[in-house]
């Protein structure tokens, strides 16, 4: 290994196909790497790396291979992740001039800013996505340490990384929470984040649709669409955290608490706390 940049993709149990990267947007100064479970897999731009299956579980795996500053990437000093599902359609690298100030790089969530709001519409039955016992055991540890509510929401399909030691811990103790509690990975990322005081920089969302496009997973679930039937744009639902009644708009996927607060919803100016700057 020569270079300290390397750009990295996982691919496992056939869950997306492989995007190759457009040559225009190939640097010489950066190494290219796909990890993945399956043998048959080639690329003209990555170099493809078997890994191995951890606990039979393809989706732990390929959380721990993106998470984890793991053996095939620890020796660099800079990390790009890109999810599967995403493609580069324009010349992103300046985006690394974060890394001056800053040790980690994603984009804000689309819609959410809020990591509870998150949990609830997870369980919404619009949505269908998880059970109570893959949510509210991490919401209620989040809860148990005082985690504070609006402190963002990252969509972690894309993530820049220095590899500090602050890095390290912050990406160990996500996979810890991850393996242990749940593994839809945003329900925990910005709380590690505020645990170990990591500087991270929230670009908006509307940037990544700039440099990256996002496609469908290959697998995909169903959605349940019981609310076409629904007279109102509002369906209500029940927060298990806060213990109250919830608001999810099934046309624009917002979610509120109170139909009557027009700050709950979540369309507004990504809140600078701290560090945080946009």
């Amino acid at each position: 290994m020569k270079n300290k940049i390397v750009l990295y993709t996982i691919i496992t149990n056939n869950y997306d196909k492989l995007k190759e990267i457009p040559s225009k947007f190939i640097k010489k100064n950066i190494d290219y790497i796909c990890l993945t479970d399956d043998e048959t897999l080639t690329s003209n731009t990555f170099k493809i790396i078997k890994i191995n299956t951890i606990n039979n579980d393809p989706k732990l795996t390929q959380k721990y291979y993106k998470i984890v500053i793991n053996d095939y990437i620890k020796d660099y000093n800079i990390s790009i992740y890109i999810d599967g599902k995403i493609s580069i359609n324009s010349d992103f690298y300046p985006l690394l001039s974060n890394l001056n100030n800053y040790d980690l790089v994603v984009f804000q969530h689309y819609k959410r800013d809020c990591i509870y709001k998150e949990g609830a519409v997870l369980l919404h039955p619009y949505k269908q996505i998880e059970v109570k016992e893959n949510v509210l055991p991490i919401i209620q540890k989040l809860k148990n340490d005082n985690f504070p509510k609006k402190y963002g929401l990252a969509d972690n399909c894309i993530m820049i990384r220095k590899h500090t030691n602050n890095i390290i811990r912050t990406m160990q103790l996500w996979y810890s929470l991850v393996k242990d509690y749940c593994q839809r990975d945003q329900l925990s990322f910005m709380y590690t984040v505020w645990k170990n005081d990591t500087k991270i920089k929230l670009l908006e969302s509307k940037l990544q649709g700039k440099y990256f496009k996002t496609s469908s997973h290959l697998k995909t679930k169903k959605i349940d669409k019981y609310w076409e039937k629904e007279q109102t744009e509002w369906i209500q639902g029940y927060d298990p955290y806060e213990k109250c009644l919830y608001y999810f708009n099934y046309k624009n996927r917002l979610c509120k608490w109170n139909l009557d607060d027009k700050t709950s919803i979540e369309h507004y100016k990504f809140l600078e706390l701290g560090k945080y700057n946009n």
